[in-house]
């Protein structure tokens, strides 16, 4: 015998704990604090007090906000929710919040990620395949093979366009190290037709059956997949058509009962109407060889319906072959139409994108002006008895206690206006593409708001500057963009460049960190899934601005503040100066032992403006032979080289020492006033220059590999597999310093593929001159030549000028890699 269940009293739900923010909460915490600052003279308080009243509108204000604040996030950034397609595309472009599908995304890399991107191309591609091509030892050399099949009729002009725009496509999304051998191969149809003996259910019709059953037989024989996952893309990759698998994928048509034979019989595009087969049936055949591909011919004739056979409940269905072959040939003119239409649409030019519009806020369409809290409390409240007087009544007021009452109202009500100001301009803060530096947004209160506020400013209250000056904008605004880059597992530290020479004071050296990070965060998603990503160079490129180089290429910029280019000795050769690393000549004995050597009268200031061109005096005329010290320039970055000495009723300046104790004369001026304005000009124009020549280029190997076809992939050098050669400047006072050569040795091991070879090439200023000039060269040839085959000209001239200009540039990359490694 069971025991009873025990029957439960249910217990009570726990009691809903206050808000520590609320009403109540933050009410009885200001009592507590008003009663703990009177001590024993709090007596007793009555609710309706003017000061408990006061209290409470303050309390009340302040939850206000709380509640404001607590409200969702495309609200509080201003945007609507009634329209999800623009705030998904404001909160992307604005604020980086990209939805998943955007955020987990991956490049294609292996065959079969290569296989699914081309199949995702429209019009789908028959037979198409991108096989990796390897070396002797089986080692992938980042060289793909792209085959499909070609047009039904076209010329050789025609497929070679074709080829050509094809391999445009794969240019623009190729990933770094890697490039087609050569352009993708069309292969030509090899025509079969169907031989069929189907048995149909009993309720369906012919048409309706017929109809999906060439189209999917079309699919099939195409090698087209049915959907994007491996086994998919296995099949189709198979060298072996099977029959039964096909009779397999046909069987779950609706109103098809069985198949009860299937054959493919392969004829000449001369003998498309002959009944008799070239081959006998068989249960297999080659899908594709070496230039060709299986292509299903649709019945065109009589004659092509002979080997049909239908059968329903048991009985030979006649075929009304008239009928029967405008049905299939107003479908294939159908499936035709599409895939011109998918091509033309492929073809046609890209819409430039659609900036969306900032962000509206919610409460934009409120009084712009803030209405006081102390204005909602009853005329009983809103003034004390002994401040109220008319004009025929004479004021009898204690000395200093209007002031007062206007400070208390001023107290309460400054900081809730200046609470509802950054909230309305909250989407400002984290808005990526508002260039302003401002994070503090003020609202200042006047006379009209608070009655007797003048009695209290001692200074202009709607100065603009009253509170900017206040505003530490580069820090917040950099945590604002911080919180931002943290949702995508990406942080942007200036830490370990801090101690690194700099060409800016330090205002301009925060906001231009300010505005690195303004840019990292801008094209987050391009550093994070898509760093892999080359650049296509049958386009312009980096060759033209810095933005159009590939992601990794940016990324690093950004992370090491090496901004300048596209060409960085461009302003080496406007001034005429080339700095070169000479041997040292002076005596710093002589100079050191001369008599004492003081601090210029001034600081020196640093260049205020980085997008400031550089302007260079007359260095020959002044320092002679140390003109193109490159070491004298880099010593010049620092104001506090500077020294001066009084010699004989003349000043004497001089720069230095160095990290190695060098220290160059600067020649002798009247004053010191003179001697500090042409320090001055020295220091900013060098600093100027330098920051214009530092930036970085990435030079991709593997296209720089013969062309000729001299080379089959196999025989590959190596200094062309998965290698990156990345250039920079180490003539300049940054990029000389160890600290800065260790952060970008770090920076490209954390971002740069794993299976690529890096390798950084810190050159001088005439060896940047030279790269730059065979960089360029390449680059303009590279460029000329795929857009002759995109024209279909001849090639033959420009392919001959990319091999010289590509082996020039590999010859210069290989003797910089052995200074490298000596």
């Amino acid at each position: 015998m069971t025991a009873p269940s025990l029957q439960r009293i249910p217990r009570l739900p726990p009691e809903a704990q206050e808000d520590a923010l609320g009403f109540a909460s933050l009410r009885q915490q200001a009592l507590d604090w008003v009663q703990e600052a009177s001590g024993e003279l709090w007596t007793d308080y009555n609710l309706h007090d003017p000061g408990v009243s006061l209290l409470e509108s303050l309390v009340y204000a302040l939850t206000e906000e709380v509640y404001a604040a607590r409200d969702s996030v495309p609200a509080l950034l201003g945007l609507d929710p009634d329209d999800p397609g623009l705030a998904s595309a404001q909160s992307a472009h604005h604020y980086a919040l990209l939805p998943p599908e955007q955020v987990h995304t991956g490049r294609p890399c292996s065959e079969l990620d290569q296989l699914a991107w081309l199949h995702e191309q429209r019009p789908a591609p028959r037979h198409a395949d991108l096989a990796a091509l390897k070396d002797v030892r089986g080692r992938p050399l980042g060289l793909w093979a792209w085959r499909q099949l070609g047009p039904d009729q076209a010329d050789d002009a025609a497929q070679r366009r074709l080829a050509a725009n094809l391999a445009q496509r794969y240019w623009q999304q190729r990933n770094l190290g890697e490039d087609l051998w050569s352009l993708p191969r069309l292969l030509r149809p090899r025509w079969v037709r169907l031989q069929l003996h189907l048995v149909l259910q009993d309720d369906a019709e012919l048409s309706e059956v017929l109809a999906p059953l060439m189209l999917a037989c079309e699919r099939y024989i195409a090698a087209l997949p049915l959907s994007l996952d491996a086994d998919e893309l296995l099949r189709v990759r198979a060298d072996q058509l099977y029959l039964s698998d096909l009779m397999r994928s046909l069987r779950c048509l609706p109103g098809l009962r069985s198949i009860e034979l299937l054959h493919l019989h392969e004829f000449g595009p001369a003998h498309a109407h002959e009944t008799e087969s070239t081959t006998a049936p068989s249960d297999s055949l080659p899908w594709r060889g070496e230039d060709w591909g299986l292509r299903l011919h649709w019945p065109e004739q009589r004659q092509d319906l002979a080997d049909w056979v239908v059968e329903r409940s048991g009985a030979r269905l006649p075929l009304a072959h008239a009928e029967l072959l405008l049905l299939l040939q107003d479908l294939r003119r159908e499936r035709s139409g599409a895939r011109s239409s998918d091509l033309a649409r492929r073809s046609a030019p890209t819409v430039p994108t659609v900036v969306p519009p900032a962000p509206r806020l919610a409460d934009e369409g409120r009084p712009a002006r803030y209405v006081p809290a102390s204005q909602h409390l009853p005329d009983l409240y809103r003034e004390p008895q002994a401040l109220r007087w008319t004009h025929d009544q004479v004021r009898r007021t204690p000395p200093g206690q209007a002031t007062q009452w206007a400070g208390y109202l001023a107290l309460l009500e400054q900081p809730l206006a200046q609470l509802r100001a950054q909230r309305r301009h909250l989407a400002k803060l984290y808005d990526l593409h508002n260039a302003s530096a401002r994070s503090y947004w003020q609202e200042a209160l006047d006379a009209t708001q608070l009655p007797g506020l003048s009695w209290l400013a001692e200074t202009d209250v709607d100065s603009p500057g009253l509170l900017d000056a206040q505003d530490e904008a580069a820090e917040r605004r950099g945590r604002a963009l911080d919180q931002l880059l943290a949702l995508h597992g990406e942080a942007l530290d200036f830490g370990p460049l801090q101690d690194v020479p700099r060409y800016l004071s330090p205002q301009a050296w925060a906001l231009q960190q300010l505005d690195c990070k303004r840019r990292y965060a801008q094209q987050i998603a391009e550093f994070t899934g898509n760093r892999q990503a080359g650049f296509d160079y049958s386009r312009p490129g980096p060759e033209r601005s810095l933005t159009q180089g590939p992601p990794l290429q940016r990324r690093l910029a950004l992370q090491l503040q090496l901004l300048a280019g596209p060409r960085l000795s461009q302003w080496l050769q406007i001034s005429g100066r080339l700095p070169l690393e000479q041997p040292h000549t002076a005596n710093p004995q002589a100079l050191e032992s001369s008599g004492h050597w003081h601090p210029l009268p001034h600081a020196i200031p640093s260049p205020e403006h980085a997008a400031e061109p550089p302007s260079l005096p007359d260095l020959q005329a002044w320092l002679g032979e140390a003109a193109d010290d490159a070491a004298l320039w880099r010593a010049a970055v620092r104001p506090e080289a500077f020294r001066c000495q009084r010699h004989k009723g003349l000043c004497r300046l001089r720069l230095g020492p160095d990290a190695e104790g060098r220290l160059w004369s600067l020649g002798e001026f009247p004053d010191e006033a003179s001697a500090w304005t042409r320090a001055v000009a020295l220091h900013q124009s060098l600093c100027r220059l330098q920051q214009h020549s530092e930036g970085l280029h990435l030079v991709e190997h593997l296209l720089l590999r013969p062309t000729d076809g001299a080379d089959s992939p196999g025989t590959l050098d190596d200094f062309f597999m998965h290698r990156l050669s990345i250039v920079l400047p180490g003539w300049t006072a940054r990029c000389a310093d160890p600290r800065l050569r260790a952060l970008a040795r770090l920076r490209v091991q954390e971002a740069a593929p794993a299976q690529l070879r890096c390798r950084l090439l810190w050159v001088d200023a005439a060896g940047m001159q030279r790269f730059e000039s065979l960089w360029l060269a390449w680059l303009l040839s590279k460029r000329a030549y795929c857009q002759a085959l995109l024209d279909d000209e001849a090639t033959a001239g420009a392919q001959r000028r990319v091999d010289e200009r590509a082996a020039a540039l590999s010859t210069w990359l290989r003797q910089e890699h052995a200074k490298e490694s000596a």
